[in-house]
């Protein structure tokens, strides 16, 4: 007989009822968070398989110069007061009279590739006034 068996033998019967009852328990508990973490993980994976499904949708960015932009701009009813290309994007400042004619111009922007990848809007006298710096989705980060 080994000492462990011999340690456990020497035990009450009642303590050794215990610590098994103890150790069925703990073991349940350790199964039942262990497949918690797998359903997570699960749920994560189909998650990003979806992302990866949905990344071959991307639409890809088109060129825009000056006047197209205007023109977006202007059919949105924004007014550009400033418009410079820079770092493979484009800076934007102007006003707006109502924030829906600035979020139809985001929309718009975004089914021709584009994303906002900084902004300020500010509410002035009943006018929204903004500063959008736009950039092409292929230019954008990936983080892991």
């Amino acid at each position: 007989m080994s000492v462990i068996q011999q340690y456990w033998q020497s035990r009450p019967r009642a303590e050794r009822q215990r610590l098994t009852v103890a150790l069925i328990i703990s073991a349940l508990l350790c199964a039942w968070l262990g497949a918690q973490q797998w359903l997570k993980q699960q749920h994560a994976l189909e998650q990003w398989c979806s992302l990866y499904q949905l990344s071959g949708q991307l639409v890809e960015s088109t060129e825009l110069d000056a006047q197209k932009l205007g023109q977006l701009a202007q059919a949105e009813g924004v007014r550009l007061a400033r418009l410079e290309p820079g770092d493979g994007g484009w800076a934007l400042q102007g006003v707006s009279p109502q924030l829906d004619g600035l979020r139809d111009l985001m929309a718009v922007l975004a089914t021709q590739g584009w994303y906002p990848h900084a902004w300020n809007i500010d509410s002035h006298q009943g006018r929204f006034n903004f500063e959008l710096v736009i950039l092409p989705l292929q230019s954008r980060e990936v983080r892991r």
